[in-house]
Formats: C-alpha cells, structure tokens, sequence
C-alpha cells in the first residue's frame, strides 16, 4: 500500500475507534484491497475501468464494507412488499446497497489515484 493511502487508512481506522458515525465495515482493509486491485489494474490494464474491475470493487465492498448484509436487506425487504406499507423497508435497504457501492467505488478511485502516483514514482 502506497505510504500516502497507509496514512488515510489510519486516519480512518482512529476515526472508527473513536465512534465517529458513517464509517462502515472495515474500511482501512477495503482500501488495501483497493490498492492492490488499482497496482495490478494500471499495470495489466491501464488507467480505465473494466467490468471486471468494477466488480471486484464490489466484490470488496460485499467482504469489507458488509455489501453483503445491505444486499441480504434488500433482498428480504423485496421478498415482503405485499402493500404499501412495505415499500419504506424497500426504499431504505435500497438505498444502503446502493450508498455502500458508491462509497467502495470513490475509495476504489482514491486507491487508484495514489497507487497510480506512487507508481510513477518508481
């Protein structure tokens, strides 16, 4: 991991462990991940996005930022839509799957952006 994204991960794990809302899962090892994905992508791939790579940030959000248990919500959530009265679970669990993928795919773009620095430091 790039000594600059070492810093934000750290930064992120004091700001988990002092309670400070909004930090979901474990983040400083999704961003690991991230970083490995971003070193491995430049140098297969270059600088664009695959589908692939595009899941496998998913993939890490499911393992580390419980993309998983957001998915499993959404999934109860639409299996009970009988009226109307469920549609407010829906809409929340919806809402959770789609605001933790946003949230791997930024991380996804910020590992990506330093590894990519760091690289050309070499």
């Amino acid at each position: 991991m790039p000594p600059l994204l070492a810093h934000v991960s750290r930064a992120i794990a004091h700001h988990k462990k002092a309670g400070t809302p909004k930090v979901p899962g474990d983040l400083p090892a999704a961003l690991a991940e991230l970083s490995a994905l971003a070193a491995v992508s430049v140098i297969t791939r270059g600088i664009t996005a695959s589908e692939e790579f595009r899941s496998a940030v998913d993939d890490i959000a499911a393992r580390h930022l419980d993309g998983a248990g957001a998915e499993r919500d959404l999934t109860r959530a639409l299996a009970q839509i009988k009226s109307v009265h469920h549609r407010n679970a829906v809409e929340v669990a919806h809402a959770r799957v789609l605001d933790l993928r946003e949230l791997a795919h930024y991380y996804a773009g910020l590992a990506s952006g330093i590894t990519i620095v760091e690289l050309g430091r070499d």
